[in-house]
């Protein structure tokens, strides 16, 4: 309500993992306000068709520190390429 109440604009969805997080969101931000996930597991990016057809979501972003952690990958050029390329691909369809 507070959301709706300020006019937000767009909300960031830290960790998303699972479409029904996000549409519980959706229910209390109010129509018209966009949700962008943020991909920062593993879990998040296996369920990424899930996450991008959830209620209000435009686009995903990629939390690439967090996700580095997550997988345990240690650099952050071409090691992190494919994730990137499938997040802009599946944020495009």
């Amino acid at each position: 309500k507070l959301c709706a109440a300020i006019r937000v604009q767009g909300l960031v969805l830290p960790k998303a993992e699972r479409a029904e997080d996000i549409k519980y969101v959706a229910e209390r931000i109010g129509v018209g306000v966009t949700i962008l996930p943020l991909i920062e597991t593993a879990r998040g990016y296996d369920d990424i068709a899930m996450l991008c057809a959830a209620p209000q979501v435009q686009r995903l972003m990629f939390g690439s520190i967090d996700f580095q952690l997550d997988l345990g990958i240690s650099g952050e050029g071409d090691e992190l390429l494919f994730f990137r390329s499938g997040i802009v691909l599946a944020s495009r369809l």
